[in-house]
């Protein structure tokens, strides 16, 4: 089974025009809502792959009701941890002209004591051994430091394998946090590591050593991703190309379809980044935040073959 935990979940509005004009009145060509949060994305992409996951989300106030109406029919299970605080709702701006994405996400409510321990009892019972669980999105305002300490704690006593997709004060705790796996972009990398690669070959070049505590995980958009073993090996995948109709969730199918693999075909780190790049070229050739199905995805893999092949 794969987890995922999602603390500040939203409802994505996504809104499709020509192009933004900021300081005048427009009317969006489309507009759509979905249950947003990067947790819940990384399981709507592995439900579409016919992966099994449960969703864990952090859900409060009217939004919160929203939210869960919209995800009513998304056919995994969802652990829904109520809390007293009104969840956020997040504006995704698409101007198909351009082809350019502007995200406005709001802060969320703030951490509830209460809440995050209903959500370790519940991982407590729920979590088995050598269940993947994926910790991804923004943390709650407030979030005291210990949490990801105490959340990795119970985690790793029920043998669970630990993934996480988290910027900032998570990031900062990762030692504590004790991950199997550390999936990020290469701004989130930056930040962590106080540096300033412009690229992953910057990244690769940098390292003293590739003696890691977890597997890492870097991604870097349309210039593909970097896998780096705790072993030390590394693996690169490029970028498929569709025609992009949103960037919504891309990093999240990323994730999906790398665990997917990595999970059911056993083939190691090369099938499992073509499986995640895949995956999200598949998302951004829809629009909003849905993601490709399992079919999709194989047609993607054949047609880079039969590209390579000739």
């Amino acid at each position: 089974m794969i987890h995922t935990i999602t603390f500040n979940p939203g409802i994505d509005v996504t809104l499709r025009l020509q192009e933004l004009k900021p300081g005048g009145v427009q009317r969006p060509d489309d507009v759509s809502e979905q249950p947003g949060g990067k947790g819940m994305n990384v399981s709507m992409a592995l439900a579409r792959l016919g992966v099994d996951t449960r969703a864990w989300v952090l859900l409060g106030g009217r939004r919160g009701e929203a939210w869960k109406d919209l995800a009513s029919n998304v056919g995994f299970e969802i652990q829904a941890i109520e809390m007293t605080g009104e969840t956020r709702q997040n504006i995704k701006v698409f101007e198909t002209g351009l082809n350019r994405q502007t995200d406005l996400n709001l802060p969320g409510p703030s951490f509830e004591p209460e809440a995050f321990d209903h959500l370790l009892s519940g991982l407590a019972r729920e979590v088995g051994e050598n269940d993947l669980v994926v910790v991804a999105g923004s943390s709650l305002p407030d979030t005291p430091p210990e949490t990801w300490v105490r959340l990795g704690k119970i985690l790793r006593g029920n043998g669970a394998r630990l993934v996480i997709d988290v910027s900032g004060e998570p990031l900062k705790s990762v030692e504590e946090f004790r991950p199997w796996m550390v999936k990020i972009n290469l701004d989130e990398y930056n930040e962590w590591k106080m540096t300033d690669h412009r690229s992953l070959d910057s990244v690769v070049a940098s390292m003293e050593t590739h003696d890691l505590p977890h597997h890492l995980l870097l991604t870097d958009g349309g210039n593909g991703a970097l896998g780096i073993s705790s072993d030390g090996s590394i693996e690169r995948v490029g970028c498929y190309e569709v025609e992009v109709q949103g960037t919504v969730g891309a990093g999240d199918a990323f994730t999906a379809g790398f665990l997917a693999a990595w999970e059911e075909l056993d083939n190691g780190w090369r099938n499992a980044l073509a499986w995640g790049a895949a995956t999200a070229a598949g998302a951004v050739e829809l629009p909003g935040t849905d993601f490709p199905t399992r079919e999709r995805v194989l047609e993607i893999l054949m047609k880079e073959e039969e590209t390579d092949s000739v």
